[in-house]
């Protein structure tokens, strides 16, 4: 290889080199790592970088959820999400020279908001140890109120089932269920488009400090009902969010002695 081709590839590769390094003042953030936070917790952590001309930095931040904060100098993040910010979020931060603005580099974070629930042995019976998880999840409508059993005239019936056939005046038995609360005032029986009064509500669950109600049953005897399809609406909520389910009941046409 002669010198003037030796000299003419270390200035190709020298060249090479200049465009793949980021420029000398470009701040270099720290890798950060994904969150996962229980609503109602506090999560944080500290965003830094470094410059090599080691001027102070600042930092802000895009898509910062409601009620989160970043401190400018410090990099200082912190947030305690609601029940309602069940999810994922994608935050990006950045670091910056306000004398040079040019000078920026981000970085992107996964938060996820979770409801994380736990029960004790102790307290519920439910053998599975001081600390075991029963659910966690970061969908909001996972938390709806939602019907776990259904019987009709005495009888328990698959969920799937729309329809049923009855006698003229059938009673109604159901179960609704929430991992994390059914507001009782929420809970009807509706039937052809009439809010029934005579329900009867009991075997309430409830859990924790605020006494959020886990688990309750609704009874209902239906008046005298004339030959044909009859419509029933059974609904519950919660802060959250609303769960109905429709059903048909058939009353038969009596046959003639």
């Amino acid at each position: 290889m002669t010198k003037r081709l030796l000299l003419s590839l270390i200035v190709l590769l020298t060249g090479l080199s200049a465009l793949a390094a980021p420029p000398p003042n470009l701040p270099v953030i720290a890798p950060l790592a994904s969150q996962e936070v229980n609503f109602g917790e506090t999560v944080s952590f500290t965003v830094s970088a470094t410059v090599p001309s080691g001027k102070q930095l600042y930092y802000e931040a895009a898509n910062l959820p409601e009620g989160a904060a970043l401190n400018p100098l410090t990099g200082l993040f912190v947030w305690k999400p609601t029940i309602y910010q069940l999810g994922t979020y994608r935050v990006t931060f950045a670091a910056w020279d306000r004398l040079s603005p040019q000078n920026m580099a981000s970085k992107s974070v996964r938060i996820a908001v979770v409801f994380r629930k736990t029960f004790s042995e102790r307290g519920w019976g439910l053998k599975a140890g001081p600390a075991a998880t029963v659910i966690e999840t970061d969908n909001v409508e996972d938390l709806y109120p939602n019907i776990r059993k259904l019987e009709v005239e005495g009888v328990e019936r698959p969920l799937t089932q729309e329809s049923f056939a009855v006698g003229p005046a059938p009673q109604l038995k159901t179960e609704f269920f929430s991992h994390y609360n059914i507001d009782q005032k929420t809970v009807a029986v509706v039937l052809n488009g009439v809010k029934q009064k005579n329900i009867v509500l009991s075997d309430i669950q409830s859990y924790g400090d605020a006494g959020n109600i886990t688990s309750l049953v609704v009874k209902w005897q239906a008046p005298e009902l004339k030959p044909g399809r009859h419509l029933l609406l059974l609904k519950a909520a919660n802060e959250l969010g609303v769960y109905s389910q429709t059903y048909e009941l058939i009353v038969n046409q009596k046959k003639a002695p």
